[in-house]
Formats: structure tokens, sequence, C-alpha cells
């Protein structure tokens, strides 16, 4: 089932509606690929979120979605900055709050990945 942005996403034109919605579509749906690797499904999606990001840099959801991106390749740095990027945008972002937890519990840092959880 194809997710739907929510209203709080900043939707200035179709074009990008269209964009972030196939983002988020391509990380939700990744086993659900067809013909399409998980790695590749994962930098198609880096890939939009990038042009996005370069349309309206001040748009914390596209920075949002590139660190999921990024955390699901593995590559915690880049999900790291780009999540601290989104958080510069909307510092009561619940999905980077909560990712940049998972970033920590990754790296084995308990306490910051506890209070990054709390703070969510």
């Amino acid at each position: 089932m194809p997710v739907k942005p929510s209203y709080w996403w900043n939707e200035k034109t179709k074009d990008i509606h269209q964009s972030i919605t196939r983002v988020v579509n391509y990380i939700a749906n990744i086993s659900n690929s067809r013909g399409i690797s998980p790695v590749e499904t994962l930098k198609n999606a880096v890939e939009i979120a990038s042009r996005l990001i370069a349309i309206d840099p001040h748009w914390a959801e596209a920075w949002n979605v590139r660190a999921t991106a990024f955390f699901l390749m593995g590559d915690n740095e880049r999900a790291k900055s780009d999540t601290i990027e989104t958080l510069a945008r909307e510092p009561r972002h619940f999905g980077a709050i909560s990712g940049m937890g998972l970033i920590f519990l990754h790296r084995g840092n308990k306490k910051r990945a506890y209070e990054a959880f709390q703070r969510a």
C-alpha cells in the first residue's frame, strides 16, 4: 500500500509532492520491489531526495527521507548528518529524533540513544 504524505509536509508543487511520495514509497516497499534490488531502490531514493534538497534546502522532510535511506543502506555517518540538517529545520521532527536514537543505538551509544528516544 503506498504511503501518502501527511498534511505537515511542505508541498510546494505537484512535482515535489509526487517526488516525495515516490521516495517514501521506495523506502516503504523495499522488500516488495519488483526487479530492483533493495540497494538500487535505496540509491534511487537518495537520488530523488537529493534533487528535492537542491530545489528547496529548507525543506526538513526531504533531508529526513534521505537520512532514512542512508540509514537503511548502513551509512550511519551520512544518516546522522542529514538528521542533524532535518532537526536544524524542524527541531520537533519525531522521525528525525527517533532516527537519531537508532543511529546512536547502532553505534553502541546507549545513553545518547535513550536520551533521543525520551525526547521523541
